[in-house]
């Protein structure tokens, strides 16, 4: 769904960065109903290169 409203914007529109940024918006929200923001803790990750 998001990526076909990305390509409608390109090629309705000739416009890709607003589909881009549409697309993007699009998928914040829908990120944000299962990850709330301010859930959880705001420095869950270590402030420092982690090799693997």
């Amino acid at each position: 769904m998001a990526l076909a409203t990305m390509l409608a914007a390109v090629r309705k529109d000739g416009r890709p960065a607003d589909g881009f940024v549409t697309t993007i918006e699009r998928c914040g929200r829908i990120l944000a109903k299962h990850f709330p923001p301010g859930a959880l803790k705001p420095d869950e990750l270590p402030n420092k290169l982690l090799e693997i």
